[in-house]
């Protein structure tokens, strides 16, 4: 885009908005609701409990039937990113309703994008910011309470076009590393939840029914009502792949509840090697040297983490360790089996499966299928994480070969280990020496990879 026109649309929606909020950015005036109270009463609750626990409360028990933290953007979203770089205004004295202004500049711009990738010319692609701007709904909400729906909607236009800009083959390295870092999320979920060693069927269950229906929703927004359709010619490698990852998903839990991470980590280490045989055995891909390079590096970073676990481990978390590479493996490979099998529908039936196989657990052992509304909710996030990763890594699966796949997605373990260190978090897990190490030769393993992709401007396992 013209930096010209760039300056001009942000002056047109700088100039839009002031006029339209001018009482209440330079007036420091809201437009106040009869529950206006209860927001502030809120935002002094959690204040309260941060000093006298010693940390931000991540479940707030005050409205409904108790629900995350996260309220109102004026009261405590700056805690959270990325509003949380918004916080930086008050370096320089700016009032802090500007928040709302900077949200609007945000929204209006990316309904620019977002229309200019659609072929719209200039003055319509304007006119369509301006417009999204500026519409009732969006003023209605600058309501004492209600900006945290002014904030979500500003991320609206953005997130649909990023969707477009995903089936632009030249991202794929970036959108499956990306896929990676959001399972990452996955050690730092289980963290905050409740007894989490006592409701594994639980959490399979929920993340699986989740799954299934975030893809299905998926599916229909993408395709219209006709989405069902796919299941009807999911054909054998679909249903393969399914059962791979839906198998993959249970091992996993079985591995982690009765070894440490670090042992588990170290059997998911072999998806590279195991999908490198499988691609080649069954789709004939091969796999340069430099590839296998990478693969080394990155096992050996993820055997040096485990160095000080093996002792703790055991034979069974070990072997359902190892299936749950397998699982995986098998899945990777099948999504480049063949080109016309649905992949998200792929995605969904795993889902539905660890639903299903839970249930039966939970049946057999007399439990209930819910946990408590903290774990619920939890579950659920964890589940839309896992899904969306696995959306990215379907999408980068049409054009990356399937050990390379594997061996990108490994960025899982680095974030998984960040995530639970990062001290605002508030989890303050501090690595070891040896898991520092592990993680740099993963990260390193990765970056080599990349690099060379770039070089030689083609995926290397075509060489």
């Amino acid at each position: 885009m013209n930096i010209k026109k760039i300056l001009f649309v942000f002056s047109t929606l700088l100039f839009a908005t002031s006029i339209l909020f001018y009482d209440v950015l330079y007036s420091d005036s809201i437009f106040l609701t009869q529950d206006s109270i209860s927001a502030k009463s809120i935002k002094h609750g959690i204040e309260k409990s941060t000093v006298d626990f010693g940390e931000y409360p991540k479940w707030m028990p005050w409205i409904f039937g108790g629900l995350p933290s996260t309220h109102s953007m004026q009261n405590i979203s700056e805690y959270y990113y990325p509003h949380h770089i918004i916080k930086l205004i008050k370096i320089f004295s700016i009032p802090w309703f500007w928040n709302f202004l900077i949200h609007f500049l945000f929204a209006g711009f990316g309904m620019y994008v977002l229309l200019n990738h659609l072929k719209l010319n200039f003055f319509s692609s304007l006119f369509g910011s301006l417009a999204y701007t500026i519409m009732p709904w969006m003023v209605t909400m600058i309501v004492h309470g209600h900006g945290s729906q002014v904030m979500t909607a500003a991320y609206i236009p953005w997130v649909v076009w990023a969707m477009f800009k995903l089936k632009n083959e030249s991202i794929a390295i970036p959108v499956v590393l990306f896929a990676g870092i959001l399972w990452s999320f996955g050690p730092l979920v289980v963290r905050y939840m409740d007894q989490p060693n006592l409701v594994p069927w639980q959490y399979l269950f929920t993340r699986g029914i989740t799954i299934f229906i975030l893809l299905n929703l998926y599916l229909f927004f993408e395709e219209g009502f006709s989405f069902y359709k796919n299941y009807l010619k999911i054909g054998i490698s679909g249903i393969i792949g399914g059962v791979g990852l839906g198998t993959a998903m249970i091992s996993f839990i079985w591995s982690i509840t009765h070894t440490t991470a670090a042992i588990t980590l170290l059997c998911l280490s072999a998806m590279p090697f195991i999908t490198a045989l499988l691609g080649f055995l069954f789709l004939k891909e091969r796999i340069s040297t430099n590839v296998w390079i990478s693969i080394a590096i990155a096992t050996i970073g993820i055997f040096i983490m485990a160095i000080g676990d093996f002792e703790k481990g055991s034979l069974f978390g070990l072997v359902f360790g190892l299936i749950s590479a397998l699982g995986f493996s098998i899945f990777s490979v099948t999504l480049r089996w063949r080109k016309e099998t649905p992949k998200f529908t792929t995605v969904a039936f795993a889902g539905i499966f660890c639903a299903v196989f839970s249930s039966f657990i939970i049946i057999e052992t007399q439990s209930s299928f819910l946990s408590s509304s903290l774990n619920q909710g939890l579950f659920a996030v964890h589940g839309s994480l896992v899904c969306l990763g696995l959306i990215l890594y379907s999408i980068g699966s049409k054009v990356i070969p399937a050990a390379e796949l594997t061996l990108l997605s490994l960025t899982e373990v680095i974030g998984g280990i960040f995530w639970v260190w990062l001290p605002i978090l508030g989890i303050n897990e501090v690595p070891s020496n040896t898991t520092v190490i592990g993680g740099f030769l993963i990260f390193l393993a990765i970056i080599y990879y990349s690099l060379i992709i770039k070089h030689n401007r083609r995926f290397i396992a075509l060489n």
